[in-house]
């Protein structure tokens, strides 16, 4: 199935959508998973600028999303000649602002197409098959089929499954993003008593992802102040498709 039916997106206005997130799409913390809500939003973004590329996504998770039907708004703050900017807030059931969401979007006709070398993806990753799978802290593990290919000074590898078919490429980078936050962390403040949510994703894409799964390398940067920063690669094969990076809270319990 492609995105819009594996996420039963449908469009209700010119600037509305409600998506359907059964409870096999929650996180660790009760909720959506987040790279499900940033894919989401890159999703309708395109509709407010036809034809135009995703390059960058912003979002600020606010409050958890249950299960169930949200709603999602789309309005545009700036569309020029070759950059279009669009911001997406969605709600929960009860009306709730749960995230809100930057987009922007590029046109592609007006980029000349420069190849530069990127980084390559450091050698010793287990395949996706290989890999040992994540022990199940969420329904989103199994519905990812999430699982770590390898650790190392560049940080943890982190594998998902693309859950839809045909695409599309910078709401797949989406998914491995948010994956990708927890297993660095995790490490960075192993021993102490801290629940670890990440309120914020933010992901530059630079390439299409054209394979079945999709890998985050993530490291924990530096853990001060109640903060923890992850900075991340996606990856889809051998191709870099996506840097970003994310805070988590440090939350005594």
């Amino acid at each position: 199935m492609d995105i819009r039916a594996f996420l039963d997106a449908r469009r209700t206005s010119d600037h509305e959508w409600t998506f359907a997130f059964p409870v096999e799409l929650n996180g660790a913390f009760g909720g959506t998973f987040g790279g499900i809500i940033a894919a989401g939003a890159v999703l309708v973004s395109r509709d407010e600028a036809p034809g135009r590329a995703p390059v960058a996504l912003d979002c600020r998770f606010l409050r958890g999303l249950a299960p169930g039907t949200a709603r999602y708004r789309t309005s545009v703050l700036h569309s020029g000649r070759t950059l279009s900017c669009v911001v997406v807030d969605v709600f929960d059931a009860r009306e709730r602002l749960a995230t809100r969401a930057t987009v922007s979007l590029v046109e592609a006709g007006a980029l000349r197409d420069v190849q530069r070398a990127s980084l390559t993806p450091p050698v010793g990753w287990q395949s996706f098959d290989d890999a040992r799978p994540w022990a199940p802290v969420a329904p989103i593990v199994e519905t990812l089929q999430a699982r770590a290919l390898a650790t190392g000074p560049d940080g943890i590898a982190s594998a998902v499954r693309v859950p839809w078919e045909g695409g599309p490429s910078a709401e797949a980078a989406c998914l491995a993003a948010d994956a990708s936050v927890g297993p660095p962390v995790a490490v960075a403040v192993a021993g102490e008593s801290v629940s670890t949510p990440n309120p914020d994703l933010s992901v530059r894409f630079c390439g299409e992802v054209s394979t079945e799964h999709v890998v985050g390398l993530a490291r924990a940067e530096r853990a001060a102040g109640g903060v923890a920063v992850v900075r991340m690669s996606i990856w889809s094969g051998d191709e870099l498709v996506g840097v970003g990076v994310s805070s988590t809270l440090l939350l005594g319990l």
